[in-house]
């Protein structure tokens, strides 16, 4: 259970980054976030 919230921690830091990251890396980036992410919550990101 612990693992969960760091991992769950660790993923919205990323997501925090992916957001400052410049737009074309940034837009792979998020492409490979939403996937990991999408079964967490619904999606948002364009």
């Amino acid at each position: 259970l612990k693992k969960e919230v760091i991992a769950k921690k660790q993923l919205q830091k990323k997501l925090v980054l992916g957001l400052k990251v410049p737009k074309e890396q940034g837009r792979k980036f998020q492409k490979r976030l939403t996937k990991r992410l999408s079964p967490l919550f619904p999606r948002k990101v364009s």
